[in-house]
């Protein structure tokens, strides 16, 4: 079985058949129920992961930062993966980054050879077509890499988003997701197959001091304020909710605690020196967010 840092030796090695292949695989490994297995269960967009004792793993966005992943399948995610712990990817593998393919490729390579223990959610770089991202510059990675192929292996990966679960829940209470929760209140079930509203609130929204929801700054999702988050967590029998998609210092708490934000992406165009990452037990309750929330320095 592959180890978690070869799959980046993998992802290196990979012309424009070896991309298509895999993302060939992706594509129906996710149509079969993938990741389904071990620890985990799918549902419609939604990934249930059971209580078990070990931990989970959290990773925020990447953005084609080989480097900081390679840190991370060495360090804490690895040591997840071959303990028997689930490792989750809270999406933003491509635009922005000089290694776009290699990251994608590896993070999909691990969830088929580890299924159940790999579970690779979409951000909002990851789109629907109705709502692509500004800047998209995963197309113009693709040609440069593959040429006249990075037109077709583009739509390719667009057929691969668009089967990407959209969160993840754990057993101990966790929910996982990109953005946040949607504005309005709603059920875990109705997040199985959501609708473009709130699809996009759990790609593109972010938290906020305010109360209520408001149209987010960046066009697309909302602001969320604490009472948002605490009707969500409440009505779901949850404690806190793990995402990412803002830059930080590694890592950011806010709503008293309910809500952590993870960043695993280092240096431009955010200039954050720090690799952040979420690791709890999967079997107890989360504590304090700062028990939590972790981050490793990269290279100086």
């Amino acid at each position: 079985m592959m180890e978690p840092r070869e799959a980046l030796e993998l992802a290196r090695s990979l012309d424009a058949g070896g991309f298509e292949e895999l993302l060939r695989r992706a594509i129906a490994f996710l149509e079969g129920g993938g990741p389904a297995g071990g620890r985990a269960s799918r549902r419609g967009g939604l990934v249930a992961i059971e209580r078990f004792p070990g931990s989970i793993v959290v990773v925020g966005d990447l953005h084609g930062d080989a480097e900081s992943l390679g840190q991370l399948l060495s360090g804490p995610a690895g040591r997840a993966i071959v303990e028997g712990g689930v490792v989750v990817f809270l999406g933003d593998y491509v635009d922005r980054g000089p290694a776009q393919v290699e990251v994608l490729a590896a993070v999909l390579a691990l969830m088929m050879e580890r299924p159940g223990s790999v579970v690779a959610l979409r951000g909002n770089h990851e789109p629907p077509p109705w709502l692509l991202p500004s800047p998209h510059d995963y197309p113009h990675s693709l040609a440069s890499r593959f040429g006249q192929r990075g037109r077709e292996l583009y739509d390719l990966s667009m057929e691969l988003f668009q089967r990407l679960p959209h969160a993840a829940f754990s057993g101990n209470g966790l929910f996982m997701v990109h953005g946040g929760p949607p504005s309005e209140p709603r059920r875990l079930e109705d997040l199985e197959r959501p609708d473009r509203a709130d699809l996009e609130d759990l790609l593109w929204s972010d938290p906020s001091p305010i109360r209520g929801s408001a149209p987010s700054p960046r066009g697309a999702g909302h602001l969320y304020g604490p009472d948002v988050s605490s009707r969500f967590l409440s009505d779901n029998g949850l404690s806190m909710i793990v995402r990412s998609h803002e830059p930080c210092e590694g890592y950011r708490v806010d709503h008293g605690g309910r809500v952590v934000t993870v960043f695993s992406r280092r240096g431009p165009p955010y200039m954050n020196s720090r690799i952040g990452y979420f690791r709890a037990s999967a079997s107890d309750p989360p504590g304090e967010p700062e028990r939590h929330a972790a981050v490793l320095r990269g290279p100086t």
